[in-house]
């Protein structure tokens, strides 16, 4: 809720995404393995209902990987 009151408020919208994925990953110090949908990443996705940005929009299916993704 708090990235997309900031996107709403002039933030760039990629730095209002990062703001939910990839910054608390790094901070958590876990950025090398989470946070983005890359190869060699554990990856848990979300599927929305709307864009996940926008003020009331709600997650519909989650995704989760035990495995890292890998491009093999």
């Amino acid at each position: 809720m708090e990235a997309a009151k900031a996107f709403r408020n002039g933030l760039p919208y990629s730095i209002a995404l990062q703001g939910v994925t990839s910054q608390p990953a790094r901070l958590l110090g876990l950025g090398h393995r989470i946070g983005k949908i890359a190869p060699g990443f554990d990856a848990d996705v979300l599927v929305w209902d709307s864009d996940p940005l926008s003020v009331g929009a709600a997650p519909v299916q989650v995704c989760v990987v035990y495995e890292s993704v890998s491009t093999n």
